[in-house]
């Protein structure tokens, strides 16, 4: 640039070959530039996207570290922050899941199959409390096409299984009912 600029205050119209050579660096580190921000900004749209996303998405070891987790699943499991349970569950086989054999299980399906859809699975909360969800998983491989990472991600689903088992309820009730169940709107019209 000082080349360039010399040029321009002493008038000279001729570049010689030092300040092409300047302007090319200048343009490539212009589109170095560039290309850097954009990478940032997408950057930026990915992470929001995991952290914001309301399913909960995590990447674990093979033997149940915690490597990365987003707020929807940190939430749903009852810790405060990322470091939180990252730092504190070191096997998430006996502190997350409520049955252990279930992750093992999962773990051998998914060396058999490289992923795994709609899992029904119950985990453990912080406060021992129990969260049914649905997991969708797969196996990523290292360099060698060896299984290295679990990616995947899992939505709550306790709400909807409490429904379900009280439908089931309602349903032997009414099939097991001597009397005469009728079932009508506040106007009088019979639904069942």
């Amino acid at each position: 640039r000082l080349s360039r600029e010399v040029h321009s205050l002493t008038g000279s119209a001729k570049p010689d070959d030092t300040s092409v050579g300047i302007a090319e660096i200048d343009a490539a580190n212009d589109l170095l530039a560039s290309a850097a921000s954009e990478m940032a900004k997408s950057e930026e749209r990915y992470r929001l996207l995991f952290e914001e996303a309301i399913e909960g998405i995590f990447r674990t070891t093979l033997d149940g570290q915690c490597i990365m987790i987003n707020s929807a699943l940190i939430k749903m499991l009852g810790y405060d922050y990322t470091p939180d349970i990252i730092e504190q569950v070191t096997d998430i086989g006996s502190q997350v899941y409520a049955d252990p054999d279930e992750r093992k299980a999962l773990i051998t399906d998914l060396l058999r199959e490289g992923r795994l859809s709609a899992r029904e699975v119950r985990l453990k909360r912080r406060d021992g409390g129990i969260v049914e969800v649905l997991l969708n998983v797969r196996l990523v491989s290292d360099e060698q096409g060896g299984p290295a990472l679990i990616e995947g991600s899992c939505i709550d689903i306790t709400e909807r299984k409490r429904a379900e088992q009280e439908l089931r309820k309602l349903a032997s009730v009414v099939t097991h009912s001597s009397e005469l169940i009728n079932l009508a709107t506040l106007d009088g019209e019979m639904i069942f």
